[in-house]
């Protein structure tokens, strides 16, 4: 059972990242202006973070999946200790999807919503940091998706 720390790490990591992407894109851009105007300085991280949006949420999404792959992983450890065969990671699968579902999705997405200038004040540093170390993968990632665009056409109005 010493994974089990590591799996409430990797799901603390999961609430971080999901909850992240729903303070960030539900934030109203209105009420983040006038923060910046009375010079707040959270707000101001907050706006530079979200001069570019596609990136930010790229390094979000990069950490959200490497937790929940991570978790899913543990679980699947976890699971061999406790039951032996394909029933294990049947476990695995059901028990880490509800852990999921409930403490790295659902339960986070919520208080973001309801929470969302305060959480993205808060995270603004971390996320900031996040962001320049992912910024490779995220450029990469950025370039796909373009590129995927293109093929499949870009129905958007210019």
């Amino acid at each position: 059972m010493e994974y089990i720390p590591l799996l409430i790490v990797l799901l603390i990591f999961s609430a971080f990242f999901s909850s992240a992407e729903t303070a960030f894109l539900s934030l109203q851009r209105i009420r983040l202006d006038h923060h910046v105007k009375e010079e707040d300085p959270g707000a101001v991280a907050v706006s530079n973070l979200l001069t570019r949006p596609n990136r930010l949420l790229s390094a979000i999404l990069v950490g959200n999946n490497l937790a929940n792959t991570g978790a899913a992983v543990v679980g699947g450890l976890i699971a061999q200790r406790v039951v032996s065969g394909g029933l294990g990671a049947l476990l695995a699968a059901l028990v880490v999807t509800v852990l999921l579902v409930l403490f790295g999705e659902v339960g986070p997405k919520t208080v973001a919503l309801h929470h969302n200038y305060r959480l993205t004040t808060i995270y603004a540093l971390p996320m900031r940091l996040w962001a320049w170390l992912m910024r490779p993968v995220a450029s990469i990632l950025d370039l796909v998706t373009r590129a995927v665009i293109k093929v499949f056409g870009d129905n958007r109005e210019s």
